[in-house]
C-alpha cells in the first residue's frame, strides 16, 4: 500500500480487567509500537484500536501515523536482524513467555557437570536476590490491601466504589483426596500416576 494513500485499519484486543492503563492511562506502549509497524509495512495512516476490557468497558483509540517513531523502529529491527539473526549473536534474554518457553524446551535436561560462570552472573545472581525480596514485600502488600477490602465487606459479597466493583464470593470445589486414595486403594491410585519432570533453578 502506498504510503501516500489515506488509510486505517483495525485492531481488536480483548485484554482482561487488570490492564486498566488501556482506559487510565491510554494505551499501553506495546500496543502503540505493535500498531505503529503495521503502518509501517501497509502505508497506513491511522489505527483504530478497539478494546473489550473486562468485559464489560468498550474503548476506541486512535492512533496516527508516527514517522520519527517507526525510524526507530525499523532502526531495532533492522540492528536485531543483522547482529543477532545474520551475526548469530544471541541477544541478552528477556522475561518474556516465549523466551522463557525456549529456554525450557532447549535445554530441558541437565548434564550433572558444574561450569564457573561468566563474572556479569554474579551481577545477575544479585539481580535476583533483589527482585525476589522486592516481590515478596510486594505480596505482603497485596494481601493487606486485600484483607483491607475484606475487612469493609465483611459479610457482603459485593461493595462498589466509584466505578470500581470488589467482591468476595463463596467458591466451592470438588478435589480428590490423594492421600486417602494411596491409603486405601494404592493400586488405583498407582495405576492413575503420571510422571513428569522439568528443571526448577535455585540460587544460593
Amino acid at each position: 500500500m502506498a504510503a501516500n494513500v489515506e488509510s486505517m485499519f483495525y485492531v481488536r484486543e480483548t485484554p482482561s480487567a487488570y490492564k486498566q492503563e488501556i482506559r487510565e492511562d491510554g494505551t499501553p506502549a506495546a500496543y502503540i509500537l505493535q500498531v505503529q509497524h503495521y503502518m509501517a509495512v501497509t502505508g497506513a495512516k491511522k489505527t483504530y484500536i478497539a478494546a473489550l476490557v473486562g468485559g464489560n468497558h468498550f474503548y476506541i483509540r486512535e492512533i496516527e501515523r508516527d514517522e520519527e517513531m517507526i525510524g526507530k523502529i525499523i532502526a531495532m529491527e533492522k540492528y536485531f536482524w543483522e547482529t543477532h539473526v545474520l551475526g548469530g549473536v544471541e541477544p541478552v534474554p528477556d522475561g518474556s513467555d516465549a523466551t522463557t518457553d525456549y529456554f525450557n524446551r532447549r535445554f530441558s535436561k541437565s548434564n550433572g557437570t558444574t561450569i564457573e560462570l561468566p563474572d556479569e552472573a554474579l551481577h545477575v545472581c544479585e539481580e535476583y536476590d533483589r527482585i525476589s525480596k522486592k516481590m515478596k514485600q510486594l505480596e505482603t502488600a497485596k494481601a493487606a490491601a486485600a484483607n483491607q477490602l475484606k475487612s469493609y465487606l465483611k459479610e457482603a459479597e459485593t461493595g462498589t466504589v466509584g466505578d470500581r466493583v470488589a467482591s468476595w464470593k463463596q467458591v466451592s470445589k470438588n478435589t480428590l483426596d490423594t492421600k486417602r486414595l494411596k491409603a486405601e486403594k494404592p493400586d488405583i491410585y498407582n495405576g492413575f500416576l503420571a510422571q513428569s519432570s522439568y528443571r526448577r533453578l535455585l540460587v544460593a
